[in-house]
């Protein structure tokens, strides 16, 4: 994914509300962030109000980043809990994960988000 988004930040700390929390990816933009967290099935089995929590968290922003997108990547049988996760077989190698999640940026509406982000133009 640094190929295409450019260099990311792995195990990323920051304050949400009264906690410290990481982030699995987080790939700076411009003024967005796009937030990359995986959700192992093992993990996260019955953690869906958990997950979903700190999803709106860190969508809400904070400091130089305040309108962020965030995408869960889900194992199976995980299922989405928001309109841009991405579901994954069980056990995926980091190139199906990696090309899973690029994928879902193929979208118009949000390809026209990153491209606003990152302050270029969608080819």
């Amino acid at each position: 994914m640094d190929y295409v988004l450019g260099p990311g930040i792995q195990d990323f700390q920051v304050q949400l509300g009264n906690r410290q929390r990481r982030i699995d990816m987080l790939f700076p933009l411009t003024d967005t962030a796009l937030i990359v967290e995986y959700d192992g099935a093992h993990w996260h089995l019955s953690r869906e109000e958990a997950d979903w929590e700190k999803s709106r968290a860190m969508s809400a922003g904070w400091h130089q980043y305040r309108n962020n997108i965030v995408v869960r990547v889900r194992e199976h049988p995980l299922d989405p809990l928001e309109y841009l996760d991405v579901c994954v077989p069980r056990r995926p190698s980091p190139l199906i994960c990696t090309r899973l999640t690029l994928s879902t940026f193929c979208t118009p509406a949000l390809a026209c988000l990153v491209s606003v982000s990152t302050g270029s133009l969608p080819s």
